[in-house]
């Protein structure tokens, strides 16, 4: 996928019920989320940091001041189960396995903790 069709991607995303979040420190973004708000708990499509972003701790920040801005602390996310860092990352956070055939879905409960910047999902 081009840069291009991924723009047209996330345009079909945002004109539907989904809304996107973009994290940024210092002014740069550094990554987003896209989150469907119709769903109980809300569902988190996509999370995504900077590469040269990463390991800073900034992944966890963003994480948590979403929840803070989404007003929620159950939040739903699926990991592509070839997808090991990410596993890693949301285990990491408090996310739980539920099997499923091609896919690991995770869920969260987390209290909401006062932090610069992040937040929370669920489906």
């Amino acid at each position: 996928m081009d840069v291009e069709q991924l723009r047209e991607r996330m345009r079909g995303f945002i004109n539907t019920d989904y809304r996107a979040y973009a994290f940024e420190i210092s002014g740069e973004t550094i990554g987003y989320a896209l989150v469907n708000h119709t769903s109980k708990p809300v569902y988190l499509r996509q999370f995504f940091i900077c590469r040269n972003s990463r390991r800073h701790g900034y992944g966890k920040l963003a994480f948590e001041k979403l929840l803070e801005v989404l007003e929620t602390k159950n939040i739903d996310i699926e990991v592509m189960h070839w997808n090991n860092t990410g596993y890693a990352f949301w285990k990491s956070l408090g996310f739980k396995v539920l099997p499923l055939d091609h896919n690991v879905q995770m869920l969260v409960g987390l209290p909401v903790r006062e932090l610069p910047n992040i937040m929370t999902v669920s489906r």
